[in-house]
């Protein structure tokens, strides 16, 4: 075998490493994203099916989020100590992390009751029923 076929089976063989690896690379991205998207899809049926409650803040700590438009932000993160109260059930503890409207932060002040959803699947995850705020998967 002269030096310049062993040569060209090494460059052809470090050539399908790398174009297998580049295949690999790009099928797993694709495998992610359709999974992000499945969970998501999910997401939204849960929190479409949860169920109507009320729940009273036992704590709340947060504060405005980055800058919005004009470096200005319209959201404030916020997690919650809530004492939730399912329909016909018994009153439990639940934490909740939510993005909340800035005008509206005034709302979430010890002792305020609120209108929220409850998971169907989580009793645990509690949604807001409200248009200002918004829950973040944790």
């Amino acid at each position: 075998m002269t030096l310049s076929l062993v040569i060209l089976v090494f460059v052809v063989v470090i050539l399908a490493v790398a174009i297998a690896a580049v295949v690999y690379t790009v099928s797993q991205h694709h495998k992610g994203e359709m999974q992000a998207h499945l969970r998501a899809k999910d997401f939204v049926a849960r929190q479409a099916n949860a169920v109507w409650a009320s729940a009273t803040i036992v704590s709340a700590r947060g504060g405005i989020i980055g800058g919005g438009e004009g470096g200005v932000s319209q959201w404030a993160r916020y997690e919650l100590s809530l004492e939730v109260t399912p329909p016909g059930g018994a009153p439990y503890h639940a934490r909740t992390t939510w993005l909340v409207e800035v005008a509206q932060m005034s709302m979430l002040q010890q002792g305020q009751q609120l209108s929220v959803k409850i998971d169907q699947q989580d009793p645990k995850t509690v949604y807001p029923n409200a248009s200002w705020a918004k829950y973040v998967p944790g």
